[in-house]
């Protein structure tokens, strides 16, 4: 889906890229939106990351309790 909005945003657009998947950590998330980014032939700038509020703490040696990942991205030209 990130592929398909990086291809038809104009320059200057906001993208909001959210995933809330437990079965992948925040890192993964970010691979995911670069190789979209390679694959839509497109460039962006991250310019804000939300994820869980505070009143749902989890573990660093838990990355997968992380499960809500969201981006704001900003569509280069």
């Amino acid at each position: 889906l990130v592929v398909h909005a990086l291809k038809v945003a104009a320059p200057g657009a906001l993208i909001v890229a959210s995933a809330s998947c437990q079965s992948s950590g925040p890192e993964k998330w970010e691979s995911q939106l670069r190789a979209a980014s390679k694959e839509a032939g497109r460039r962006f700038r991250q310019v804000g990351t939300v994820g869980l509020p505070p009143d749902f703490p989890t573990q660093l040696i838990h990355p997968q309790a992380r499960y809500l990942k969201c981006h704001l991205l900003l569509v280069d030209g």
